[in-house]
């Protein structure tokens, strides 16, 4: 395990320990499981639920990381809290957003509903702004 993970996963603990950590903020990832239950238990299982699922595990998978890698630094308004430069973040530069849209994207291709791809649009415009006033607010922070 990396210095960072540990140093992370202890600032966690010390608040209340893992289990507050992995209930903190997870509200979209819960729903999302949710979400996943319902297309598992309600479509057919051809070739593209089966493309759509695992682009949309592994896609919530890594999201679950980047959020954990996060730590300290999540803010649900942009907030300047520190620059993560470790893990996911280390090559990409918002993990939690390309996630997310791909795991959503994952979940279209499984139901079957190319049409669904069109409200991911506006979902991806508004991380767009997000991002752009996250790293405002980390710039600011430099100054």
């Amino acid at each position: 395990m990396s210095l960072e993970l540990y140093r992370n996963l202890e600032a966690h603990r010390k608040r209340g320990g893992v289990r507050t950590f992995l209930l903190d903020s997870y509200l979209d990832f819960l729903v999302t499981v949710a979400i996943l239950a319902l297309v598992i238990l309600r479509t057919p299982w051809g070739v593209w639920f089966w493309v759509g699922i695992s682009v949309a595990v592994v896609s919530f998978l890594l999201w679950v990381v980047a959020r954990y890698q996060l730590g300290d630094s999540f803010a649900i308004t942009a907030e300047a809290r520190g620059l993560v430069t470790h893990g996911l973040y280390r090559r990409i530069r918002h993990p939690m957003y390309l996630f997310s849209s791909l795991c959503y994207v994952g979940i279209m291709f499984a139901v079957g509903r190319w049409w669904l791809l069109l409200a991911l649009g506006p979902i991806i415009l508004v991380q767009y702004a997000r991002a752009r006033q996250e790293e405002a607010a980390l710039a600011a922070e430099k100054l």
